[in-house]
């Protein structure tokens, strides 16, 4: 819930800073005719003149909508990514004296069957290579070299 209200609240900023910066650069906004005014966009400053161009103004918003939305979304997956190597470190720390099957690579773990405990493969049912809970952990490890 707290990463989804950063992104959000960095979204929201990405789109003010754009919504700035643009109205900076496009300037003010101009009758269609080129014409310019303090009092352009009050009633009636451009009726003689064509009308109100927003075309600068329209693109800047729509670009700023676009920039908030996507450095949201990108700060989100960013930070679920990075929660994610941190949890995996932690697994990977917790289960470091765990058996490896030989024929994945990847770590046994604990299971419990009719006959009691034993090491099975992660990927089971794929793989069904198991190891006796009784062995050294260590002895095992090394039978992979």
């Amino acid at each position: 819930m707290r990463k989804t209200f950063i992104s959000v609240i960095t979204g929201i900023i990405i789109f003010f800073i754009f919504i700035n910066v643009g109205n900076v650069i496009t300037g003010p906004v101009v009758c269609e005719d080129g014409w310019r005014s303090s009092l352009i966009g009050k009633q009636g400053a451009c009726s003689h003149h064509g009308g109100v161009d927003n075309t600068a103004q329209n693109f800047v918003g729509i670009i700023s909508v676009v920039a908030g939305i996507f450095s949201g979304f990108y700060l989100l997956n960013f930070l679920e990514e990075k929660q994610t190597k941190k949890e995996r470190g932690k697994y990977l720390e917790e289960h470091k004296n765990d058996p490896i099957c030989p024929t994945h690579n990847v770590h046994m773990v604990k299971r419990f069957g009719k006959y009691g405990e034993f090491w099975g493969c992660s990927r089971y049912p794929y793989c069904k290579i198991t190891k006796d809970i009784d062995k050294d952990v260590v002895e095992l490890n090394s039978e992979i070299s």
